[in-house]
């Protein structure tokens, strides 16, 4: 079973997580962190991934944070409580 685990920063960063810790154990499982990305950006990638695996695990972050989506490219979002934008 291929199983995607998606979320913020708790999912992927410089330190391990629970998501790589899951990696190392349980073959097939793939890990997309989105730092600093909003529950917006999560589900728009959970959405893009949907046909290519057969569980998702969904690490949610605060509703604090949020995402515009430009376009299937390009995403903006606000950099924390600052007005300027990131696009990746």
């Amino acid at each position: 079973m291929k199983t995607l685990v998606v979320g913020d920063s708790f999912v992927a960063n410089k330190i391990d997580t629970y998501a790589k810790f899951l990696q190392d154990i349980e073959p097939g499982v793939d890990v997309k962190g989105l730092s600093g990305g909003g529950n917006d950006i999560i589900s728009y990638q959970l959405l893009c991934e949907l046909k290519k695996y057969d569980r998702f695990i969904i690490n949610w972050t605060s509703t604090c944070r949020y995402d515009v989506l430009v376009s299937d490219e390009v995403q903006c979002r606000p950099r924390s409580t600052h007005l300027a934008r990131v696009c990746v």
